[in-house]
């Protein structure tokens, strides 16, 4: 799953390398869930009449904030902090 595994047959410092591995994959799948709910409680409070709402269904919220693949790769970029997302293959090489 998302290319992260450790191998069954794992012992000593593989096993613990492989739950370091997990255990960073974990913390950065959380940072980036709760950068993505402040996201959206940003644009939620960017428009004030819903301040009252109890409910902001799916329909209204697309149609007030529609959805791209520009918009998305934008706030990836700001989420990395790079102009460009080729950026991040140099920081892993």
């Amino acid at each position: 799953m998302n290319g992260f595994s450790v191998p069954v047959s794992a012992v000593g410092d593989e096993l613990a390398a492989g739950a370091e591995a997990l255990v960073a994959f974990i913390a950065k799948s959380v940072a980036i869930s709760d950068w993505g709910l402040l996201q959206a409680r940003e644009l939620f409070e960017s428009v004030p009449e819903w301040a009252k709402e109890d409910h902001i269904s799916l329909e209204v919220w697309q149609k007030k904030f529609p959805a791209s693949k520009e918009k998305s790769l934008a706030a990836l970029r700001n989420y990395y902090g790079v102009k460009d997302l080729s950026e991040l293959l140099k920081k892993v090489d």
